[in-house]
């Protein structure tokens, strides 16, 4: 988990550290939203050309580069999709900073993509498809929302 200030070094250099830290952890957050428009666009690609299964999948790995982006803000790494899930519920969902429909959605789309990606017999429409593609659109904009304040 990364501290915001955290050094191994004593005195000085602290601060120097300090902004060294807020300079990465900046950086990483950047690297996540890019990962994550990047995600959509491919995500918006597959849906139209009707590849809704892997529109749906894709979808899922939008919301958790979004998920990840947020989660650096306040420090927290996560190494697992379930820890991403989790920790995102626990930082932002009961603190009260997203509405808790937010993690509803990221439940909901990790198991539609561990459904398509996993069984066979799992197929997707184009209600379903449209259904993930809005749902990673609205919380595209709640994360900017977060991210100003």
């Amino acid at each position: 988990m990364l501290q915001e200030g955290f050094s191994f070094f004593k005195g000085n250099r602290k601060r120097r550290q300090s902004a060294v830290d807020t300079k990465l952890k900046n950086q990483n957050i950047s690297n996540f939203l890019k990962k994550a428009e990047k995600s959509l666009l491919a995500c918006k690609v597959l849906y139209k050309q009707k590849f809704f299964e892997d529109s749906l999948s894709k979808a899922y790995y939008v919301y958790l580069y979004f998920a990840k982006a947020l989660l650096i803000s306040k420090g927290i790494v996560v190494k697992s999709h379930k820890a991403a899930g989790n920790q995102f519920a626990l930082y932002f969902v009961k603190t009260g900073i997203v509405d808790r429909k937010y993690s509803g959605y990221f439940s909901m789309l990790s198991k539609k993509r561990l459904l398509v990606d996993y069984e066979e017999v799992f197929l997707v429409n184009k209600i379903l498809a449209d259904e993930a593609l809005e749902i990673v659109k609205e919380f595209r904009k709640e994360v900017y929302r977060v991210l100003k304040k």
